[in-house]
């Protein structure tokens, strides 16, 4: 009973360092446009003009804003948060979408770190999540790999607009998803209480949970060991479980799954309050202001490693 004290006592203390709501500050970028934002010039000036046109023609149709984000890395930017966690901030930060509707889209993508997000408004359902796992796996992560991020960014905005944007702008339900979470078929076998399951996996992955709940270390998922087959490539993926308010904190569920077997670890995490742009942040209106929306729908989003 005395190990299992410990053991309890050791993993709320894990849990409580890789909380979003301790956390060391964070750099935002001001935007130049509500639409694209290539901060780390992975466009030329040509690529540039037709996504914003593209982006335009989304938010005229539909009213969405969709608004795409490239940054040269994480630092310094995201401070001890990870990168999920500062997208939905960055989000909250510019107000991306819709402030009635929270229909926003914001895709960000971090060129060192070879990683990108999707943050959804908090408007939308969960089961829109597979959704743009799918077009991570398939339109986007593909064109990266080759070297070509105007393709992927091309390929994202298309298939973003034509998977998600029209058809929840039309009224269409989001998809089903599937059984115990929206990303199950990532999250691998979830059978057997958490507890029971931390038990037998402490002392193997004690080690790797820490660091991964620990700020920097944890945008490093691609490159863990699964400490089950000793595979190396995990995925990384949080689920929203109560959205935050302006009022009160949220509650979200974090994943990390291995590639090669069905290893998942699992820990409960609180989001913080959200909190908007101050008249001090200098963000540029020269491409127009954001209407003022909220991050943290679809589930968490879903991001993704080339």
């Amino acid at each position: 009973m005395r190990l299992l004290s410990i053991l309890s006592s050791l993993m709320v203390w894990a849990v409580l360092c890789g909380s979003p709501s301790i956390s060391m500050s964070q750099t935002f970028p001001d935007h130049d446009t509500n639409t694209l934002n290539d901060f780390a010039d992975l466009l030329t000036a040509d690529q540039e003009a037709q996504i914003i046109t593209d982006l335009d023609e989304i938010r005229t149709r539909t009213g969405v804003e969709f608004t795409i984000v490239t940054l040269n890395a994480s630092e310094p930017y995201v401070g001890d948060l990870s990168i999920d966690d500062y997208s939905e901030a960055l989000f909250n930060h510019w107000g991306v979408g819709d402030a009635a509707e929270n229909n926003g889209l914001m895709l960000l993508i971090f060129r060192d770190d070879r990683a990108l997000w999707y943050e959804m408004g908090a408007g939308y359902d969960a089961g829109w999540k597979p959704v743009l796992w799918d077009i991570i796996d398939n339109h986007i992560l593909p064109e990266f790999r080759n070297g070509d991020f105007n393709a992927g960014i091309v390929a994202a905005v298309s298939a973003t607009n034509e998977l998600v944007i029209t058809p929840n702008h039309g009224g269409a339900p989001a998809p089903v998803a599937p059984e115990n979470t929206e990303t199950s078929n990532r999250d691998g076998d979830q059978s057997g209480g958490y507890f029971l399951y931390y038990l037998g996996a402490f002392f193997a992955a004690i080690a790797g949970l820490i660091a991964w709940l620990s700020g920097a270390n944890r945008r490093k998922y691609n490159k863990m060991t699964c400490p089950e087959c000793k595979k190396q490539g995990m995925d990384y993926q949080k689920n929203t479980l109560s959205a935050a308010t302006k009022t009160s904190k949220g509650e979200a569920e974090e994943v990390i799954s291995c590639r090669h077997c069905d290893h998942v670890l699992r820990s409960i995490v609180v989001l913080p309050i959200l909190t908007t742009a101050s008249s001090s942040s200098g963000s540029s209106t020269s491409g127009g202001g954001f209407g003022g929306g909220t991050g943290g729908g679809g589930g968490g989003g879903a991001g993704g490693n080339w």
